[in-house]
């Protein structure tokens, strides 16, 4: 991944987090977030990439993704007629080569597109 690819999945990391904390858990955000950058830049391409999807991507997959606007006008996934196997792989290819997507957060450190 090259360093915007990569800054880009920080940021959505970081911004995943703090959502997850302050808008489902309903507590106060306390992770130091320039040390959760750090432990994440850290991390080589394909850790960085499986922490997204263990954390972003698991998240993604329960969101409402059979809406008209998902699909095309022969009723198939958009996702699948780019090409893509699943949500979560679509949306991380957008992620990463356009730095935004189609889900949103509600509490964020960092404003899409990254």
């Amino acid at each position: 991944m090259n360093k915007s690819e990569r800054e880009r999945i920080i940021k959505d990391i970081i911004n995943h987090d703090i959502h997850t904390t302050r808008v489902e858990e309903d507590a106060e955000y306390t992770r130091d977030i320039s040390e959760f950058r750090k432990i994440l830049e850290s991390k080589s391409d394909s850790k960085l990439e499986d922490w997204w999807r263990e954390a972003v991507g698991e998240w993604i997959s329960y969101l409402r993704w059979e809406k008209e606007e998902y699909k095309t006008d022969e009723n198939i996934p958009v996702w699948e007629s780019k090409g893509y196997d699943t949500v979560i792989d679509w949306q991380f290819n957008k992620l990463i080569k356009e730095g935004k997507t189609d889900y949103v957060y509600l509490r964020y450190e960092y404003e899409k597109p990254y």
